[in-house]
């Protein structure tokens, strides 16, 4: 008896190879850090231990934090602004882009629903454009990456990435019985995977963890014990016919995970004190330099008056006193 094959097996050579970063929400609430630096140390290693083998590097969305735009936070004292959250994000933008002149590889920003904050108050307030719009602030165009607005989609062969934030996503197979493809997403913090066959195919769905902080639970958690977070990150190799394969690596406490060569990765004391530092300089120059604007002595914000037709605790309220818009 012979076996046949009911489509014939035909090799491809690969085509791309790629790297995610999930949701790394980098800022602060008060002073207390809401992104992970053991997890971006350890990733930073990853993209020097893949180095010119990478083609692609994906940044899943919500890589900033962004409270200063958040419609969750009410106008408090100890309140960020804008500049800050922007130079902390381009602060670790930088040193993504000096790996990526490195090693050649490019870069895709997926806008996440915290990144659409700004959009959305931008396109209520479009005075504001040249002040909130992040596509222009985190300096897309000047750096060569490619922006992918909220719930659209980058695809490599067969394989489709979003940030994930869609009504009525519950898991990764509502994203194939919804989309009928395979795709990528974040925004859950969550580690999940399901496959499916349909009459186009068999596809499968993926969401990839974050690098957030989980202790202490950030404030847009409300409350919960984020038990299901994942840090970790994505590995993606993608053929010329558009198959492709997925791989996850995970990073336990912050500080440790084996790549798929057995090679495995530290958080490093001396290089995540020397980025802590950095950021401290940095929030320690912007809080003097807007100190005469925003900050009474003792640390208050100055509250003028409100902007006509809107109240305290209203993102378009904090955006013009961080702009000095009044």
């Amino acid at each position: 008896m012979t076996y046949r094959f009911p489509h014939k097996p035909r090799p491809s050579r690969k085509l791309y190879f790629g790297m995610g970063i999930p949701d790394f929400h980098c800022g602060f609430i008060v002073d207390v850090p809401t992104h992970s630096h053991g997890c971006w140390d350890i990733g930073m290693q990853a993209l020097d231990h893949y180095g010119k083998r990478l083609t692609h590097v994906v940044v899943f969305g919500d890589f900033g934090n962004w409270e200063s735009l958040s419609r969750w936070a009410a106008l408090r004292a100890n309140t960020v602004f804008v500049q800050e959250d922007v130079a902390l994000a381009n602060q670790k933008l930088d040193e993504l882009e000096a790996r990526a002149r490195r090693y050649g590889f490019r870069v895709i920003f997926l806008e996440g629903n915290h990144e659409a904050w700004a959009t959305m108050l931008e396109a209520k307030y479009p005075e504001l454009r040249d002040h909130i719009n992040l596509k222009i602030q985190l300096r897309m165009r000047e750096r060569g990456w490619t922006w992918v607005p909220e719930n659209h989609y980058f695809a490599l062969g067969d394989l489709h990435m979003t940030h994930g934030h869609l009504k009525g996503v519950r898991d990764p197979s509502d994203y194939i019985r919804r989309k009928g493809v395979s795709v990528v997403y974040g925004h859950t913090h969550t580690y999940a995977t399901e496959s499916m066959r349909t009459l186009t195919g068999e596809h499968a769905a993926w969401t990839v963890g974050c690098w957030a902080s989980v202790d202490p639970a950030p404030p847009y958690a409300r409350g919960d014990v984020p038990e299901k977070w994942v840090h970790g990150f994505p590995i993606f190799q993608v053929r010329r016919n558009g198959r492709f394969q997925m791989g996850y690596r995970r990073i336990l406490d912050e500080s440790w995970t084996e790549l798929e060569d057995g090679t495995e990765l530290c958080a490093r004391p001396k290089a995540i004190q020397r980025r802590v530092d950095e950021e401290h300089r940095l929030r320690e120059c912007l809080r003097k330099k807007y100190a005469d604007r925003f900050y009474v002595p003792g640390g208050s914000v100055t509250r003028p008056e409100p902007l006509k037709g809107t109240e305290y605790g209203t993102r378009a309220v904090r955006a013009r006193i961080v702009t000095g818009r009044q």
